[in-house]
């Protein structure tokens, strides 16, 4: 069970009533729905925000695509999507030749697999041989003939010259 939950601003000039949310989930690989739900928004205050939840029923072992519709009646008002990773390395299944049969292998991956350097820590900068050690970019004299041209261009043109 998934929690999902919403959060929806009224920016309008006022309350807002009668709206339904539709929360649809979908299986990223064989785009088939495993689970949806409807549910009331109720009262929407004006400039406040409202948090609404639902929980979804899915596979642990998946990816999904999350499609959230706000609806008015017929007429979808607003709508949104993310992808849920549930299952990071599905995708990764490698065939490979032994003998005259095949391999099916599936990378053991754990949390402890990524360590190194702290995240707080940034990366070291790499300077390669050659490289400029300046930004890049224009230079101050190329900016003030920059500035220069546009300074008569300017000029010119309030004078009708141009």
């Amino acid at each position: 069970t998934i929690k999902s939950t919403l959060y929806i601003d009224n920016i309008g000039k006022e309350d807002v009533t009668g709206l339904r949310v539709l929360v649809k989930a979908r299986d990223s690989e064989t785009r088939l729905v495993v689970d949806e739900k409807w549910f009331d928004l109720g009262l929407l205050k004006v400039d406040a925000t409202t948090s609404k939840s639902v929980d979804l029923l899915l596979l642990n072992t998946r990816n999904y695509d999350v499609n959230v519709q706000i609806w008015d009646g017929q007429k979808i008002v607003k709508q949104g999507s993310s992808l849920l990773m549930l299952d990071a390395f599905g995708n990764k299944t490698q065939l490979t030749q032994a003998g005259s049969e095949l391999i099916t292998t599936t990378p053991d991956v754990k949390a402890s697999d990524f360590g190194g350097m702290p995240i707080s820590t940034p990366p070291p900068r790499e300077i390669y041989e050659g490289a400029p050690e300046d930004a890049p970019g224009f230079g101050a004299s190329m900016t003030f003939v920059t500035i220069s041209i546009i300074s008569v261009l300017l000029i010119n043109r309030r004078r009708g010259q141009i």
